[in-house]
């Protein structure tokens, strides 16, 4: 069976053959927990908005080139007069928008 207990504003699941103290039963479908608890549904619901919210700067972080890179662009930039790391920082901006707020 999944047991669940809120744990540091956690939710917080494991499997057991047996309802431990302070764990809650909650049913399961297809690995996905089905929690019938307001409370713990309501803080997942606002972790996964919160996460939801962010994810675009772990997102942006990921596709920015490394500093080194981005400071041989600047220089090559200078020399050549381009614009290679200005459209390479707005691309990754771009691909990976805000939300709406």
């Amino acid at each position: 069976m999944m047991i669940y207990r809120i744990e540091n504003n956690n939710v917080v699941f494991r499997h057991s053959e047996e309802i431990l103290d302070g764990w809650k039963e909650c049913e399961s479908k297809d690995g996905v927990a089905i929690l019938n608890d307001p409370i713990a549904e309501e803080l997942q619901r606002l972790k996964l908005e919160a996460f939801e919210a962010t994810k675009y700067v772990q997102n942006r972080v990921d596709a920015y080139p490394t500093w080194q890179e981005q400071m041989d662009m600047q220089y090559h930039d200078q020399i050549d007069g381009t614009t290679t790391w200005k459209d390479t920082i707005a691309k990754v901006k771009v691909d990976n928008p805000k939300p709406d707020q």
